[in-house]
């Protein structure tokens, strides 16, 4: 199997119901890095779950259908108190660390995988990308989705550019919660229906 994703959850039993903000919120993150993961690939696993608990944890890794999961002491009512950047830099540093425990257990190349956290903050951790850019019939017209994907919402735009890369037009399509499973049917196709109209289709076709 090839390594393809990583995720962060939390495990607290003094804050009830964190698990899904937190693993919302963080996504950002997860997906910035899942984007220069490797692709490793392995007998092991094809996601890293890296869980959060207040209670002492031992670093342990468990394997099981494909996820190599790994549990790590970490302050999650903290996590909730912090601002957006702080919040981004806590998720981070837990995923390295969860990242660097797994690998070394499953004798992974750790350079590859730390290379790819050091790519994301080289980003300083910003997610944002363009999605499908799409010439228009006269090639004079670039369109693409400009996708940014933060801490509470994933947010996209249509954006139209001059063969000199200057933006021409720009036009906020949607605001969806911050996880690939809402986000990602929304963005199906770039479509030109003349060599001045674009548009996007969700990945029904619609």
């Amino acid at each position: 199997m090839t390594l393809d994703d990583i995720g962060l959850y939390s495990n607290s039993t003094s804050r009830p119901g964190s698990q899904r903000p937190l693993h919302a919120q963080a996504r950002c993150v997860c997906s910035l890095i899942r984007r220069y993961l490797p692709r490793h690939k392995n007998d092991n696993a094809w996601k890293i779950n890296v869980y959060i608990q207040d209670d002492p944890a031992e670093g342990r890794v468990a394997t099981a259908n494909g996820i190599a999961s790994v549990t790590l002491t970490r302050d999650v009512d903290r996590f909730f108190s912090l601002g957006d950047v702080e919040k981004k830099q806590f998720a981070f540093d837990a995923l390295l660390e969860g990242a660097r425990i797994v690998s070394e257990h499953h004798s992974w190349p750790t350079a590859e995988i730390t290379e790819a956290f050091r790519k994301a903050e080289q980003d300083q951790l910003v997610n944002e990308w363009r999605f499908q850019p799409k010439w228009n019939p006269s090639r004079k017209l670039r369109a693409f989705v400009r996708c940014a994907h933060e801490l509470q919402e994933f947010r996209a735009w249509m954006c139209v550019e001059d063969r000199n890369g200057k933006l021409v037009a720009e036009q906020h399509l949607f605001d969806e919660t911050p996880e690939e499973f809402c986000y990602f049917p929304r963005l199906g196709t770039v479509r030109w229906t003349d060599k001045a109209t674009v548009r996007l289709n969700d990945r029904s076709g619609e």
